[in-house]
């Protein structure tokens, strides 16, 4: 009865061990509403492992914007779309594919304010982080206005279509959207952002184990003192202060500065008798 006990709760710890390593390389996802009240997030963004990043980007628009889809590159090389946002409709444009290194820093265009019977997001822009523009899509045969309602894709209709420019934070992309579509259009608008890895993993980073990679902002940083924590960061870069002849226990502790001496176990110890 005890070794089934014993199995019992080792299958428990093991599960529940692989949970934790699971999450610990999700990407933090946050939203940002832009547009309206809080939307349908985009799928499945909060599971996207680390160091995710979008190749392409489809739009399909009109008057106004009709249809949303972020498409993204795992780690592995292997392509996901996180779900269409809108309704079918407008034109769909070629796509937009991101080169390797490039992420989307910037979202921009215009729409129409709550409390009027129209779409909400008329136009849309999106800017990366090597300076390029794709955009800006929608506003089909009309001109944009800043509040006559003479103006504009339907004029009399509207008060007036009013633009947004949205950025994400430093060290962070965006990577999908939050929406509430209606029948032919998208009523409100937000983008879900995850950071930019630095890092996934410790040996990710330079002068690992010294630094070690932060899962909360996937950035490499310096930890601090740890009992028991052999490397540390030396002029001579990260080395183990355990056997290190140079750092002995500590940065700059020479042990080659007395002849034949060692670093053991932190400590500089003098040659056996017999050897040199």
């Amino acid at each position: 009865m005890k070794r089934k006990l014993f199995g019992y709760w080792l299958l428990v710890l093991v599960v529940a061990a692989l949970v934790a390593i699971s999450l610990s390389f999700s990407a933090i996802a946050v939203e940002t509403v832009i547009i309206g009240d809080e939307g349908e997030l985009t799928d499945a963004v909060d599971q996207l492992p680390c160091g995710t990043v979008v190749s392409q980007v489809n739009v399909a628009a009109g008057y106004w914007m009709n249809r949303l889809e972020m498409v993204v590159k795992t780690p592995d090389g292997a392509t996901q779309s996180l779900g269409v946002h809108g309704y079918p409709g407008g034109s769909q444009f070629p796509p937009i594919t991101l080169a390797d290194g490039e992420y989307i820093t910037d979202v921009s265009g215009d729409f129409a304010p709550p409390g009027i019977a129209s779409p909400y997001l008329y136009t849309i822009e999106f800017t990366t982080n090597l300076g390029n523009t794709y955009g800006g899509y929608g506003a089909a045969g009309g001109t944009l206005n800043d509040g006559d309602p003479n103006t504009g894709p339907h004029p009399g209709n509207f008060p007036g279509i009013y633009p947004f420019d949205y950025s994400a934070d430093d060290g962070w992309q965006i990577v999908g959207f939050s929406t509430s579509p209606v029948v032919g259009a998208i009523e409100t608008f937000g983008v879900v952002e995850i950071p930019v890895p630095e890092c996934c993993k410790d040996k990710d980073c330079e002068d690992a184990p010294c630094v070690k990679c932060d899962m909360e902002t996937t950035t490499c940083t310096a930890p601090g003192e740890e009992e028991g924590q052999p490397h540390k960061m030396c002029d001579e870069g990260c080395v183990n202060t355990q056997n290190d002849d140079f750092n002995c226990g500590d940065c700059g502790v020479d042990c080659t500065l007395l002849e034949g001496y060692k670093c053991v176990a932190g400590v500089c110890k003098p040659p056996k008798a017999g050897k040199p």
